[in-house]
């Protein structure tokens, strides 16, 4: 909020899920993705979640681009 950034869309890539169990997993994504969060849990060195991620980034591009399309 102090950057001034608060409004641009983001999305949390929750790594290294290797490291914690699958609950504590659940319950962070639970719980930001219940504050309008976007949650993608990933483990990088596993390569696993990249394609959740990489469908999630192009999901808020499109939305990004359809909402500028809008404004004109």
């Amino acid at each position: 909020r102090e950057l001034g950034a608060w409004d641009i869309p983001r999305i949390i890539a929750l790594n290294k899920t290797d490291l914690v169990t699958t609950a504590s997993v659940r319950q962070f994504t639970s719980k930001y993705g219940a504050l309008g969060e976007r949650v993608v849990p990933i483990c990088a060195r596993e390569k696993q979640g990249i394609h959740d991620l990489l469908q999630e980034l192009e999901r808020l591009l499109l939305e990004t681009k359809l909402l500028k399309e809008g404004e004109r």
